[in-house]
């Protein structure tokens, strides 16, 4: 207890994730014909770097050390949030020209939110001394990748680099002389 007989408020969290906002358009097979609004959730935070850290970074950094900006991102696509309640037969039931079916839908509930379906990641440090940012990582899981690996990975990029520089304003892209991206297949 305080001296004023009061215990102290409990420290907020705040929450991972700091900033949301739509990345691009898009048509993938698993949403169907029609195209989807991708958005991304961001993650900033201010890191510390050393020596050792420079010396294991992909690209040569003359400032060794200093502070850097960490981002993390998560591409999602709003979908409708849906329960299935299917009742389960004691044996599976024949039809004419089909497998056995093991069951029927006895329920079906669409709840009034939207959920978010991740379908791509990235990470990303900017280093403002040297003016340079790492993209570590940007691209689509697997499923969502509808076209070869490099044109999706590449438009997620040219997105994530477009709204970082205009519309979040918490790097500027513009200002970084080098812009390094490792693409991991």
């Amino acid at each position: 207890m305080s001296r004023q007989g009061k215990e102290p408020e409990p420290q907020l969290e705040q929450p991972y994730w700091t900033h949301d906002t739509s990345l691009f358009t898009g048509q993938f097979r698993s949403f169907g014909k029609e195209p989807v609004l991708v958005r991304g959730k961001l993650h900033l935070a201010e890191e510390a770097y050393s020596k050792t850290d420079v010396d294991r970074e992909i690209v040569p950094l003359t400032q060794k050390k200093g502070i850097c900006t960490y981002v993390n991102l998560r591409a999602y696509v709003l979908v409708p949030d849906m329960v299935l309640t299917i009742g389960l037969y004691p044996h599976p039931k024949q039809y004419a020209d089909q497998p056995p079916a093991i069951g029927e839908v006895i329920g079906a509930e669409e709840k009034p939110k939207m959920k978010e379906q991740e379908i791509g990641d990235g990470q990303a440090w900017y280093y403002p001394s040297d003016r340079t940012i790492v993209l570590w990582e940007c691209g689509l899981y697997r499923q969502f990748e509808d076209t070869p690996i490099h044109e999706d990975r590449i438009s997620l990029l040219h997105s994530v680099r477009a709204k970082a520089s205009n519309q979040l304003n918490f790097i500027t892209c513009d200002e970084a002389a080098l812009f390094v991206y490792s693409l991991a297949l």
